[in-house]
């Protein structure tokens, strides 16, 4: 699914009556599986989609994921444009800039290229059940982080 139709969906599913301190997205990988689509306009475009969760759904800390890369790719230069995504992602989502909305860097090994094959299914697309709680270890820890940030923020009102 597309960033846009995601993002779509998630207006039309309720998403935007919910009242949340903290959310966590992972979206824009997929789009980067058509070569067309340019890394720095899909991190420019999730950037936007965040600031909107952050402002405009009025929620007060957001993470955002870092893309992963894939063993099996769509074509040979996609976890390049992975790796670009990134950077343009981290280097935008500085607490100086965006202090509300956290670019996670995912923990555990699953970003380190001498480990992929240990992370993922045999389509090389999707994690395997360690990539899983790999994954959800870091996103665990993403969570408590910002859950910790809302925290500190009421009690200093």
């Amino acid at each position: 699914m597309s960033t846009e139709r995601y993002i779509f969906s998630l207006t039309q599913s309720g998403f935007t009556d919910k009242n949340c301190d903290v959310a966590f997205i992972d979206i824009g990988s997929n789009d980067l599986c058509n070569s067309s689509y340019s890394p720095d306009t899909i991190a420019s475009d999730l950037i936007a989609y965040l600031q909107y969760v952050n402002i405009g759904l009025n929620v007060q800390r957001v993470g955002c994921s870092q893309l992963l890369p894939r063993l099996n790719t769509p074509y040979p230069e996609y976890n390049e444009s992975i790796v670009q995504a990134n950077t343009t992602l981290h280097t935008n989502l500085t607490p100086d800039k965006h202090s509300q909305i956290q670019f996670w860097r995912h923990q555990c090994g699953l970003w380190n290229p001498n480990r992929l094959v240990d992370i993922y299914c045999p389509d090389g697309i999707h994690l395997s059940d360690i990539g899983l709680k790999k994954y959800y270890q870091s996103v665990k820890d993403c969570l408590h982080r910002l859950i910790n940030a809302v925290g500190e923020c009421n009690i200093s009102r």
